[in-house]
């Protein structure tokens, strides 16, 4: 097992996750992230941040020297923005990071990837890795998380990568806060009654999924893992369960699909069209994965990587909602 890592990513929710489990095991880390606050806050005996753009090969030289293992956290995620933009952070940015990797004779090189990748407009049941993926991707997030998987797969290194659904838990600023954005006023749009079926992961069970890679990859090159909490179930549900961690009354308002999808369309297209730089509020992607079921098929990662979630979703919930209270103290 390997046991100096490099995390990128690691001021992000699933890279604070992993820090704590590498930590666990005995790993000294070197840690890269966007955010310098929190970045500062992660150094200890075991861990060294080191601030910077991913973007600088000079720099990524620098990351990469004396490590066994690379984690790849770092992306943009998001459903909003221009294509370049996507391309810079999760394709050119994945391959330098490789070249480095290669050059400085990195052993093994694990790479988080997106479910988001299958998504097709239909309803999705246990997905298993090696689905056909769509001719058109949904959006630029996912078009440029395919390609990267790409040429991680094509390096010439020993490789694996992972594919979680809905990452949430302590240090979650995308899944939940959405949810909760959205639904400030105190109702949330639903589609089909909220009947589509789907996963999410607790960051924690990511993190220890990935240093199970890490520790078996030597049998596992270029191997793909789906990854979630194994608890599929209508978003209705868990919409519920978020809002009831949350101690808040929020009404799930059926809506009809076909006309919000559209409407969510012309506010994208027209956000895009006059530059904007903020995220708009609705937007397509989001909407549909409230409307179709997306659960994946784990089998892989409990068989090869002997994965069992050990926190469950309601667990996750309520430390979300503790972190999250102690953030906004």
């Amino acid at each position: 097992m390997s046991k100096t890592a490099l995390v990128t990513g690691a001021t992000g929710g699933l890279g604070q996750h992993l820090l704590r489990a590498l930590s666990r095991e005995g790993y000294q880390i070197r840690a890269s992230g966007r955010n310098s606050v929190i970045g500062n806050s992660l150094n200890s005996s075991t861990c060294q941040f080191i601030g910077g753009d991913l973007r600088d090969s000079m720099h990524i030289q620098e990351l990469v020297k004396n490590i066994n293992v690379v984690f790849h956290c770092a992306a943009l995620s998001s459903p909003w923005g221009p294509m370049s933009d996507f391309r810079a952070m999760n394709v050119t940015m994945t391959q330098n990071l490789l070249d480095a990797a290669i050059a400085t004779k990195v052993a093994k090189f694990i790479h988080v990837s997106t479910p988001s990748i299958y998504f097709n407009h239909t309803d999705q049941l246990d997905i298993p890795e090696n689905a056909n993926l769509p001719s058109n991707f949904v959006n630029a997030y996912a078009a440029t998380k395919a390609e990267a998987e790409q040429r991680v797969l094509a390096a010439p290194i020993q490789s694996a990568i992972i594919r979680p659904r809905g990452i949430f838990g302590e240090f979650d600023t995308v899944l939940v806060p959405r949810i909760l954005k959205v639904a400030a006023k105190g109702k949330i749009p639903i589609f089909n009654h909220g009947q589509a079926m789907v996963d999410v992961t607790y960051g924690g069970n990511v993190a220890d999924a990935m240093v199970a890679m890490d520790q078996r990859i030597d049998r596992l090159n270029n191997r793909i893992f789906n990854l979630s909490n194994d608890e599929p179930m209508p978003i209705a549900t868990l919409l519920k369960k978020v809002f009831d961690a949350m101690g808040q009354n929020v009404k799930l308002k059926n809506m009809p699909f076909g006309l919000v999808h559209s409407l969510t369309r012309v506010i994208e297209a027209t956000s895009l069209a006059l530059g904007r730089k903020s995220e708009p509020k609705f937007l397509p992607y989001p909407v549909a994965l409230m409307r179709y079921s997306q659960t994946l098929d784990i089998a892989a990662a409990k068989r090869e990587l002997g994965y069992r979630p050990t926190v469950t979703v309601d667990q996750g919930l309520a430390r979300f909602v503790e972190w999250h209270k102690g953030k906004s103290l």
